[in-house]
C-alpha cells in the first residue's frame, strides 16, 4: 500500500478548488445569477466561505451586484473583468 505524498495530495485540493471556483463563476455569470443557497449547495461552502469567495473576485476586478428576486431571495450576478491587452 502506498500513500500519497503532500504535493500530490496538494495539487489534487488545487485541482477540485479550480473546478469548485469554475463552477462559482459560471453560476454568477449565468441569467438570473445565483443565491447563497445555489453556490453553497454546488459547492460545499459554508455561507461565510461562498461571501469571501465574492469579495475575492470583486478584489480581481469582477463586477458583482447582488440583486433582489421577485421571492425576495438575494442573488449576485457577476461579470469577469475585461481583459487588457498588450501595453502601447
Amino acid at each position: 500500500m502506498t500513500k500519497d505524498s503532500p504535493s500530490k495530495k496538494a495539487a489534487v485540493k488545487g485541482n477540485a478548488e479550480l473546478k469548485k471556483s469554475a463552477t462559482v463563476e459560471q453560476l454568477l455569470t449565468r441569467e438570473g445569477g445565483a443565491s447563497l443557497d445555489e453556490l453553497t449547495s454546488a459547492t460545499g461552502w459554508q455561507p461565510h466561505s461562498c461571501r469571501a469567495f465574492l469579495t475575492g473576485l470583486r478584489k480581481k476586478g469582477w463586477a458583482i451586484n447582488r440583486q433582489k428576486r421577485e421571492d425576495g431571495t438575494t442573488i449576485w450576478v457577476g461579470r469577469a473583468p475585461i481583459a487588457v491587452s498588450g501595453k502601447a
